[in-house]
């Protein structure tokens, strides 16, 4: 960490390759510097702890995480009245640009602080608000055939309506498949195995993974199964996971939603509709903090 400097390959900008190096390099430092806050939490040192989280939450201030272990911080330090602080900042950040609540990880932190019982996590999702027209264009989308890709800045709330729209679909009982592209994925094929284990459908082991890929799809169309093919994060995909999932929106039958932070690295040949998520407004973020109050 001391030795990184500046934006890594930042002089490369340009190439496709460069950002995907970059974005994973970043990841990896921010991994890094939670595990450095976490240990010297664990050592004791407060005093350098406060001010390395509060400087970890500003770089991040949509990761919960961080937010839980700065609350953790003060109240170490005997500043109860600043975790307490530090909770409403991350629940007013939470609602205001992502139009979601506290996690129960945020919760208990709280709780921890007011020396309350942890509340009990129900598993439930908290409502989504503000969203209503997204989620009814896209299911109409399904019902029309072709590729829709959700386009907002990380943190905007886009993978939270990708969630909600597999679970309507799931529960009107429309065969979908997920997967997210990660930015090191194990295997250049690792998201089309993962759909393929998720649509439950035996690969053909005698073909090579993209075609075996694009059978296993064309066999369940060719049977009348329509299929929905969830993708996060498609702007991640490399170049194998991207031809093969370019091919497979192509199939008749099979329908593709996706998000994406920056559209210019989704498939070239993909002609999807691009659909901005907006922030909320301020009518929502009112409702919302309504839910959280």
């Amino acid at each position: 960490l001391a030795h990184w400097r500046g934006e890594p390959f930042g002089e490369l900008g340009y190439l496709d390759e460069a950002r995907s190096e970059r974005r994973r390099l970043s990841e990896a430092r921010r991994s890094l510097e939670t595990l450095r806050l976490e240990a010297i939490i664990g050592d004791g040192r407060v005093a350098s702890a406060v001010p390395e989280a509060e400087r970890l939450v500003a770089d991040t201030p949509d990761d919960e995480h961080r937010w839980v272990l700065l609350i953790r911080t003060l109240e170490l330090a005997g500043r109860r009245g600043d975790a307490l602080g530090a909770y409403e900042r991350a629940r007013r950040r939470l609602a205001q640009e992502l139009g979601i609540g506290p996690g129960p990880e945020l919760v208990a932190a709280e709780s921890t602080v007011l020396g309350t019982p942890v509340p009990a996590h129900t598993g439930g999702p908290t409502p989504l608000i503000g969203r209503a027209e997204l989620i009814r264009g896209a299911l109409a989308r399904c019902d029309t055939g072709g590729p829709l890709v959700l386009i907002g800045e990380a943190g905007i709330g886009k993978s939270r309506v990708l969630e909600d729209l597999r679970r309507r679909l799931r529960r009107g009982g429309v065969t979908v498949a997920c997967s997210a592209c990660a930015l090191h994925p194990d295997t250049a094929v690792a998201t089309l195995r993962e759909l393929v284990d998720d649509l439950g459908t035996p690969l053909d082991l005698t073909l090579p993974p993209v075609e075996a890929f694009l059978d296993a799809i064309t066999r369940l169309t060719e049977s009348g199964q329509g299929v929905v093919l969830v993708i996060d994060d498609l702007d991640r995909a490399g170049p194998t996971s991207a031809a093969a999932l370019q091919s497979a929106a192509g199939i008749d039958g099979v329908v593709l939603l996706a998000t994406a932070s920056d559209v210019t690295l989704l498939p070239r040949e993909l002609a999807a509709e691009a659909v901005t998520v907006e922030p909320l407004g301020r009518t929502e973020l009112m409702e919302l903090a309504g839910l959280h109050l």
